[in-house]
């Protein structure tokens, strides 16, 4: 239930993303693949360290963004329809 929050909110991101720029991040997929890689053995961790993987793994994402964002000019819209 902890990482689910994460996944709902990384998967409906790379659906936004991908229904304004017609592409999904691969910091997106990246994320989602450790969070549900990690689910298993967090199961029978407690509860404060799948939250924190969580918020580690969110943290990441939004550093990696920014660091691609920073300094270029708006992304224009491409939809891919």
């Amino acid at each position: 239930m902890v990482l689910g929050g994460p996944v709902l909110f990384l998967a409906g991101r790379a659906r936004l993303e991908y229904e304004v720029f017609g592409r999904i991040s691969p910091s997106r997929w990246i994320a989602l693949t450790v969070l549900g890689a990690s689910s298993v053995p967090l199961l029978y961790l407690p509860g404060v360290i799948a939250t924190t993987v969580g918020v580690l793994v969110l943290a990441a994402v939004a550093v990696v963004d920014a660091r691609r964002a920073h300094g270029a000019p708006p992304e224009a819209a491409a939809p891919p329809f």
